[in-house]
């Protein structure tokens, strides 16, 4: 596939003209930049930006074959396209459908961050989906990110390809302009996912081939918990357990290892370990007892922690004297009656970020070893 990219483009998308060739022999990225300016037959002289990719399809076609179109964005943030040239026969453009239609692929681009997830969560789903789903599952590195191609067991419609490509966080934009190709008729052109990338730079290409990891080398990341505020006040800490590193920061507990080890289930289990630690309603409802005082342990701004042996009430500093009590009688009272000793700290000290340390630390140890 080529493509060109206008110099006034507002997005790394908007390629006005793009071809993509079907032969028996690679094409050399200067052969494919020249017969597709053959092809489109006009000035392309405001064109920068020139990109070709390649795929290996497991089809033979009886000589060059190409389709040529051109998007144009339109004033609602979506694109019109049109169709140049197409010399693709019909049962070629149904083989090559019915190959494409047999794979899952994913595209996951580390340079388009999303707002509620990182690269490594985002492969992390697409391995889960593509599980799901497939009998064969290979993951590549490329340039800037990750490949997913997933044999399926069985081809799947268009629709039901592009539900599973979403649900894998798949890139928005590969996704939009392949429901563009099939609204157009050009199936056969979509879940397109290249081999190999060149760019173009002071006129010579810069290829950059796929490469294939194994599956149990990779890391993943899952989102385990989120406190919905930050516990730790902008600072990140890690925590080794095990096999699995854990990051608490931005109001989240991610966990990072391999895909066999930082599983879903191990996640889920992480979380329900932290809640039965975390704000336990049977330890606010004890702590309100022993202090007398229902109201303050139901202010968002007071944290209990409970460990077993130690109960952590994470508070604003204003609020410490009030639970401690004159030489710590508040507190002695309250540790009498839950038989557990009681720790009060300052919701912005080393301790409070300490005490949360101690719940991550217990609650992966715990999943680990169930």
């Amino acid at each position: 596939m080529v493509w060109f990219t206008s110099s006034t483009s507002k997005s790394y998308y908007d390629y006005p003209y793009a071809v993509h060739f079907f032969t028996n022999r690679k094409l050399s990225c200067e052969t494919a930049l020249r017969r597709s300016i053959e092809i489109r037959d006009a000035d392309i002289e405001n064109l920068t930006s020139r990109f070709v990719g390649y795929e290996e399809l497991p089809v033979n076609v009886p000589r060059d074959l190409y389709v040529a179109v051109e998007f144009k964005p339109t004033d609602f943030g979506s694109y019109n396209l049109s169709v140049i040239a197409n010399t693709i026969p019909s049962d070629v453009a149904e083989e090559i459908a019915k190959y494409r239609m047999s794979y899952l692929t994913v595209d996951i681009d580390e340079y388009k961050p999303r707002v509620a997830s990182s690269t490594l969560e985002e492969l992390a789903t697409a391995i889960d989906v593509a599980e799901s789903m497939a009998e064969e599952v290979r993951v590549f590195r490329t340039r800037g990110g990750y490949h997913i191609r997933a044999k399926l067991k069985a081809p799947l419609g268009f629709e039901k390809l592009m539900e599973l490509r979403q649900k894998a966080w798949d890139d928005p934009e590969r996704v939009r302009i392949d429901y563009l190709y099939h609204e157009h008729g050009l199936t056969f052109l979509t879940n397109l996912l290249f081999n190999e990338k060149c760019t173009f730079e002071n006129g010579k290409p810069t290829c950059v081939e796929e490469r294939e990891l194994p599956l149990n080398n990779i890391t993943v990341a899952r989102e385990a918990f989120n406190f919905g505020f930050d516990p730790t006040y902008g600072q990140t800490l890690k925590l080794s357990v095990g096999q699995v590193e854990a990051v608490i920061g931005l109001c989240r507990v991610v966990l990072y290892g391999r895909p066999n080890v930082v599983t879903k289930e191990l996640a889920s289990r992480v979380k329900k370990e932290i809640e039965r630690m975390y704000d336990n309603e049977e330890t606010v409802a004890t702590l309100s007892k022993a202090y007398g005082d229902a109201k303050t342990f139901t202010l968002r701004s007071v944290r209990t922690i409970d460990l077993g042996y130690i109960v952590y009430v994470i508070t604003p500093k204003e609020l410490m004297g009030s639970l401690i009590g004159r030489g710590g009688s508040k507190v002695k009272s309250a540790e009498r009656t839950l038989g557990k000793r009681i720790v009060v700290v300052d919701r912005e000290s080393r301790d409070a970020i300490e005490a949360y340390a101690d719940l991550v630390r217990i609650a992966v140890r715990r999943a680990l070893s169930t």
